[in-house]
Order: structure tokens, then sequence, then C-alpha cells
């Protein structure tokens, strides 16, 4: 119905979760950890196996039960809250599995499963990989659901996307307190009582690539020319953009632009501005 009566109206929502998406899927070992994410779901969406956790880790597993779908089309705090119950419960994780594998009760499918996991959960390209999906994580769940508030306007939204693109194109440049850690993690093969190993086979994420990536997604899907020209016109409804001295036809032609977009009277919206 709105769209019928403001033939001009443009639908605006905001695609970080897409962006992430073609991300994942066009940069060169990022599906791995996708994979794997995926498949501790599939192990701990199973209640048996998360009281095991808890038991064989002596309470250290408690922020598994945070671990849910990772890196798909859902809402990025989702797959926030995933890869930090990961990077907190790594030590958890890593115990349940050397214990899963060594546990004689466990069918002769089980144990190659948890040997397996445990393989690639303690190889150093995993843990880099983790790293760079948190610090980016962080940074896009903190926008997006920053975004979704409902008195958030289109020109503060604008604001924090440009904002939210600068941070990560720093992140290039300006390494963060948990690539430090990693690093030197790396450096000595071991990450606090892990001890780390260096499985050839596996591809780690290209680290510049996959954020430059990112923003260019994030670029062409929500920072489109037609969106600049109407963010630009209502920025001058913006009290904290006004200039010191306010020129006599100051926001005149894009309030006659807005008041055609939206189909309004130009007199009666030039009058209260």
């Amino acid at each position: 119905m709105l769209l019928e009566k403001h033939l001009r109206i443009i639908l605006w929502h905001h695609r970080i979760e897409l962006s992430l998406g073609d991300t994942i899927s066009d940069v060169c070992g990022a599906n791995h950890i996708q994979w794997f994410m995926d498949k501790l779901y599939s192990l701990y969406s199973q209640s048996g196996k998360v009281r095991e956790l808890e038991e064989l880790s002596r309470g250290l597993g408690k922020e598994i039960l945070k671990i849910g779908k990772c890196l798909d089309t859902r809402w990025v705090a989702s797959s926030f809250r995933t890869v930090s119950a990961v990077w907190n419960d790594f030590e958890a994780l890593c115990h349940h599995f050397e214990a899963g594998r060594r546990v004689e009760t466990r069918s002769k499918c089980e144990q190659p499963k948890f040997h397996g996991l445990l393989k690639r959960m303690a190889s150093k390209k995993i843990l880099q990989d983790l790293e760079l999906m948190y610090d980016v994580l962080e940074e896009l769940a903190i926008t997006s659901e920053a975004l979704q508030k409902r008195n958030t306007t289109l020109v503060y939204a604008d604001k924090l996307i440009r904002l939210s693109i600068s941070y990560i194109e720093s992140m290039k440049e300006r390494k963060g307190e948990k690539f430090l850690e990693v690093a030197k993690a790396v450096e000595e093969m071991k990450f606090r009582s892990v001890n780390l190993t260096d499985n050839g086979r596996m591809v780690t994420i290209c680290y510049e690539q996959f954020l430059t990536s990112l923003v260019d997604g994030i670029r062409v899907g929500m920072l489109s020319p037609i969106l600049n020209t109407i963010i630009s016109e209502l920025s001058v409804l913006e009290e904290d953009n006004w200039p010191n001295v306010i020129p006599p036809f100051y926001g005149r032609n894009e309030i006659r632009s807005l008041s055609e977009r939206f189909q309004l009277n130009f007199s009666k919206a030039i009058t209260p501005f």
C-alpha cells in the first residue's frame, strides 16, 4: 500500500548479513570455518553432549550453550555469540574432544568424529580464522543491533555503516588484542593449555582479502548513489549539521526534493523548517 501511494519511496534494509555471506562464499578458505562451526552446532545441539562437556571440562563449558548456526544469513549478533562461545571455551572443547576419542564406550563412528574435531580445533589455522571472525563479527554485531533500534534515523544509520567500514578497513593495519594473543600462541604453538598443531592440508583465510571483500560488499549493498542523495537531503533536517551562519536559502532545495519524493506540500514543509 505504501509503495503504491508513494512510488518514489526506496525500500532500504541493512544487508550486513548478506555481505558477510557473500564474503564467506567468495574468499578462499572462509567456508572451512563455517563448516567447522556447523559441525559444532550439530554436536552440541544434543543436550547429552553439553552435559558431557561440562563434566569432562569441570565446568569450563558454560559458554557452549550459546552455540547456534553461524555465518549464514541470520543476524550477525547470533553468529558472534557462537564464535564468542567457541573462543571462550576453546580449552573445554579441546578437552572434550580429547576425552571423547578415548572413551571406550563410544561407537566406532563417534571416536573418529571426536578425533577429527580435535585435530581441526587444535590447528593454528583454525585459531587464526577464529580470531578474525571474532573481531569482524563483534564490530558487525554492534552495528547491526544499533541499526535495528526504532529511533535510528537513516542519517544516523549511514554514519554507523561508514564508521563500521572504517573500523574494518583499519584492521588491516592496526591489529587488535586478540590478533596479538593468537600471534604469540602460534609462535609458541600453544594457546592457553592446548598444544597447537600445524595441519598443512588446511587452508586459512586470507586476512586482507577477507576484510577487503567484506567492506566492498557492505559498500555496494548499503551505500548506493540514490541513498547517498536521500541521506544528503535528510541531513539538512539534522540540527547538528547546520552551519554557524545559516544562509537564507539553506536547505530549500533539499526540502523541495524530499517533499516531491514523499508527496508532501512544499509550502507546509518549508515553513516550520
